[in-house]
């Protein structure tokens, strides 16, 4: 039944025209675009009532928008540059044993601040009573033998003398002997004895020589084998002295890694100390810069995220050379860690402070981007204004920003000194609306403000 009643009112349906289904369409076109360009300004005017926690006062009562001003005042400005830097201590030591031993005490402990002079630790050497002993009676040994050798030392040169004189002799009757027998008052044998005589004499003597420079060998060598004792026990004399290691400075000691017991050689590390009284900071500043370096410029190390300056440096060296890989030149500055926040090897961040001077300073609150520009608005006076009219109006200024620090920004141009900033209601300003100052804390009359 259902089908055949649908089929009836089908065939009595009136044709219906082209024409007029294309007005029909058109038109509902037409007020769909409507529809969506009304729901659009809805939506935005709903935004900015909710996120600006209502319509701006000016849109709903036509008068002008309560705003807060701040005078702006000259101040001091810098211009620097961050970077990032290691600290590194002055004076520094590495604490090594002077022996080979145990160790035995340990008299500070890691962390502590020591005096020059002060014991660290004490080591028990290797070297026994018994290796001094011996080396000191070897010192004894040796110097009997060195008095012996020199006791026949001078027996020889005695004998060389005498030697010397019979050859003397010798030869004196030698030549007498030669004389008689010439005139015949001796026989040739007479000759003969003298000349065997003399011949005796003369071999008495050079063995008498030889002998000398013998002793005197063994003198020499009994003296560098007392030479060498006597250094063998100086060494096992100073094992026993050098039982303590003593800081040699003054600072804070680091790490000891040792304990009671442990067996350290000559060279192992102990401990360190460090002086962070004083420290260098060293930085990597780009060669573009190079032409602004100079000795005693100010340097500040300051908390991290551009905090606030920790300490306050001056530069005190310049490398000559460029560093080839970074293209840049490395810098040391001086500072005194009197308060001690800064330590050894800290990475830290840095501002080069290039020039000072005064200037003008604006909240960071106070900044508006629009199209990756910075905007303030000041206020300023209608010179047209009738009475009863707003006298003040914001003005939209293009500013140059410099650098952010504790929140605030420095402006290098776009604004002077002497000029009322607008601080508050930024979201209900644009170029030329009127304002109403407010004190700080103030809020805006019941129903908006007057008109």
């Amino acid at each position: 039944m259902t089908t055949e009643s649908t089929t009836q009112a089908s065939d009595q349906a009136q044709p219906i025209s082209t024409g007029t289904l294309k007005k029909e369409s058109s038109g509902n076109w037409l007020w769909g675009i409507l529809m969506v360009l009304l729901l659009a300004g809805g939506g935005y005017f709903i935004w900015r009532t909710f996120m600006s926690g209502g319509p701006p006062q000016g849109m709903m009562q036509g008068g002008p928008v309560p705003v807060q001003l701040d005078t702006l005042e000259s101040e001091s400005v810098q211009q620097s540059s961050g970077f990032i830097g290691v600290l590194d201590a002055q004076q520094g030591v590495v604490l090594k044993p002077e022996v080979d031993g145990r160790i035995t005490r340990i008299f500070v402990s890691s962390g502590a601040s020591v005096s020059p002079g002060t014991p660290i630790l004490e080591v028990s050497p290797d070297r026994s009573r018994a290796e001094l002993n011996a080396a000191q009676a070897n010192i004894g040994a040796f110097r009997s033998a060195l008095a012996n050798a020199e006791a026949q030392l001078r027996a020889a040169e005695a004998e060389e003398v005498s030697a010397k004189a019979e050859l003397d002799l010798q030869n004196e009757d030698l030549g007498r002997t030669e004389t008689l027998v010439e005139e015949g008052a001796q026989a040739q044998q007479a000759l003969d004895r003298a000349v065997r005589n003399r011949d005796t004499a003369q071999a008495s003597l050079t063995a008498a020589v030889e002998q000398v420079e013998a002793s005197r060998a063994a003198v020499s060598e009994s003296r560098a084998a007392l030479q060498q004792a006597a250094s063998q026990a100086s060494a096992v004399r100073e094992d026993f002295e050098n039982t303590q290691v003593v800081a040699p400075i003054g600072g804070v000691l680091g790490n000891i890694p040792v304990k009671l017991g442990d067996y350290v050689e000559v060279g192992d590390e102990l401990t360190t100390i460090t002086q962070n009284q004083a420290l260098d900071l060293e930085l990597e500043i780009p060669i573009e810069r190079r032409a602004d370096l100079r000795l005693g410029l100010p340097v500040e190390i300051r908390q991290p995220n551009g905090g606030e300056a920790i300490a306050t440096g001056r530069i005190s060296f310049i490398s000559p050379q460029v560093n080839a890989a970074t293209q840049s030149v490395l810098v040391k500055a001086n500072f005194q860690n009197a308060a001690r926040l800064l330590q050894d090897d800290q990475r830290v961040e840095a501002q080069v402070i290039w020039s000072e001077g005064s200037g003008v300073r604006v909240p960071a609150t106070a900044v508006s981007r629009i199209g990756g520009q910075n905007f303030v608005f000041v206020a300023e006076r209608q010179p047209d204004a009738a009475e009863g009219e707003p006298q003040l109006i914001a003005r939209q200024r293009l500013v140059t920003l410099g650098e952010l620090r504790d929140n605030q920004y420095q402006v290098i141009e776009g604004v002077e000194v002497g000029e009322a900033l607008i601080v508050s209601g930024l979201l209900n300003l644009s170029d030329g609306v009127p304002i109403m100052p407010q004190q700080e804390g103030e809020s805006a009359p019941p129903g908006g403000p007057p008109t």
